[in-house]
């Protein structure tokens, strides 16, 4: 079931959405943060899948304890990165954290093959690098609009 790391938990007025944003080339990572937080989202920023799954974990462990504050609503994930691709990033959290949280993917690569195996995996969509900021603000919203406020959030 997609939904918020927080469980579905209701979100109060004017709280922002919540992005982990995972990809290893400082660069991307920075420019998608800086448009993320221009649409009002709060982003927490990884170099890596490793320490993407790191923060799932860490926040797994929170929610556990109902601290809601480290709780990620979508996730933005590269699909190349050095040690686990944002596609194995996503099944793990499906498999070990029992989450389907909406995830967007960037890639330099744009094949079929792989924009297949992102669907596959419950990727929302998959961008090509270099991102356009527009297609890239629009997907966000898309995803928004599609999986965290049918709940009327």
């Amino acid at each position: 079931m997609f939904g918020s790391a927080s469980g579905g938990e209701r979100r109060s007025p004017g709280q922002p959405w919540r992005v982990l944003l995972a990809d290893d080339d400082a660069g991307v990572r920075n420019s998608l943060a800086a448009l993320l937080h221009l649409d009002g989202f709060a982003t927490e920023e990884v170099g890596g899948g490793e320490e993407a799954l790191r923060r799932l974990r860490n926040c797994s462990s929170s929610l556990f304890e109902k601290d809601l504050n480290g709780a990620f609503d979508l996730m933005v994930l590269d699909v190349h990165m050095p040690d686990l691709t944002g596609v194995e990033v996503l099944r793990r959290a499906r498999r070990e954290l029992d989450w389907a949280l909406p995830t967007l993917f960037v890639s330099g690569e744009a094949s079929t093959e792989l924009h297949e195996e992102v669907k596959s995996a419950g990727g929302f969509r998959l961008l090509s690098k270099p991102v356009m900021p527009e297609d890239f603000r629009v997907s966000v919203r898309d995803l928004v609009s599609t999986f965290l406020l049918k709940d009327g959030n």
